[in-house]
């Protein structure tokens, strides 16, 4: 089966800034690409038809602070990707996250 050939790995970068743009943390995770989206892999690269493209990105929280993220196909009820959890990170009301996913499939 080709997902047995697929060696996807990535890698997360999240950033922490202030109201001004200042970093106030920033973070580098590796990537867990999950069964389901090895599976999405291999059916986008023998079949067109497949389901919608990578779309979107969720993060949650466990404690109040933001600890996951994923990238699925849709809002809800979609195709998962991939998904990692981190250590917390406490965004305040003027902070902004930026998280930049990257994927690699060799």
């Amino acid at each position: 089966m080709l997902t047995d050939f697929l060696k996807p790995s990535g890698q997360l970068k999240i950033v922490l800034r202030d109201k001004d743009g200042n970093i106030k943390s920033e973070q580098n995770e590796k990537n867990l690409v999950v069964t389901a989206g090895l599976n999405y892999i291999a059916a986008r690269m023998t079949d067109t038809s497949e389901p919608t493209d990578m779309s979107h990105m969720a993060v949650g929280t466990g404690t109040g602070a933001l600890t996951e993220a994923a990238v699925l196909n849709a809002s809800s009820s979609g195709t998962m990707l991939c998904r990692t959890v981190f250590s917390a990170v406490n965004k305040g009301a003027d902070d902004s996250v930026t998280i930049t996913w990257t994927i690699t499939i060799s």
